[in-house]
């Protein structure tokens, strides 16, 4: 049977590279994103859903069997120099919507014989860090969820994992004022983590990846000379 996913973030980083990956295995990929991108225009299999989880929350009920909830918000900065539309985007879209994304499907999900939910995290969801009170708060609550709704999921078929991957070079870092160092050991790529995201969805029926953890051989980090525009 051929399998199908939704992918939220599909048009850019982690979440372009995963909906090529899934495409290129033969699924049938619904891309959640803001803008509809030009790269699977004439891909038959490709269902783009355009809208901005930040404005609006109009998903209808889909069939598929395999969710990867990719979408999310980068904000840094010191709490007192941060807007609070800022902060309220942030966890609508790192840690609300993806709540009620899983909780519209979740009953779909339960009824198949086997079903993939795959959470994207961070190495912020272990640790709070100077200036990413906002950003680590979203993935430590999205990181609890992933670990409850693991537990309610239980005798079901649906497995529920979560990756998280170290800085990532991607456009995800050009609004903010850090960024991972170029280089094949001092940063990942996209294909990095949906390679194993791809792992964990090809994965045997009993087997389950809880929270799997990616880095670079090497961890550089270094200077971003863009602003972040979060202030009030």
């Amino acid at each position: 049977m051929k399998r199908s996913a939704l992918v939220t973030g599909s048009s850019s980083g982690i979440g372009l590279s995963t909906t090529q990956a899934l495409l290129d295995k033969g699924f049938k990929v619904y891309g959640l994103c803001r803008r509809a991108d030009k790269v699977f225009s004439n891909n038959k299999n490709y269902i783009p859903l355009v809208f901005d989880l930040r404005k609006e929350y109009k998903l209808d009920l889909i069939d598929v069997d395999t969710i990867i909830c990719n979408a999310g918000i980068g904000i840094l900065g010191k709490l007192e120099e941060l807007s609070p539309k800022a902060i309220e985007d942030a966890v609508l879209v790192n840690f609300t919507s993806q709540v009620l994304l899983i909780k519209k499907l979740l009953s779909t999900l339960k009824k198949k014989q086997r079903a993939d939910i795959v959470f994207i995290g961070s190495e912020a969801a272990f640790c709070g860090k100077r200036g990413g009170s906002i950003y680590c708060a979203t993935k430590f609550a999205i990181r609890g969820f992933c670990q409850a709704l693991r537990e309610e999921c239980g005798t079901s078929g649906v497995k529920v994992s979560m990756v998280h991957p170290s800085m990532v070079d991607t456009e995800f870092y050009d609004t903010l004022t850090i960024k991972p160092k170029e280089g094949k050991n001092t940063s990942l790529n996209a294909l990095d983590v949906a390679k194993v995201i791809l792992q964990i969805i090809e994965s045997d029926d009993h087997i389950i990846f809880d929270e799997v953890v990616i880095k670079p051989k090497q961890y550089v980090i270094k200077k971003n000379p863009i602003q972040q525009l979060v202030k009030s």
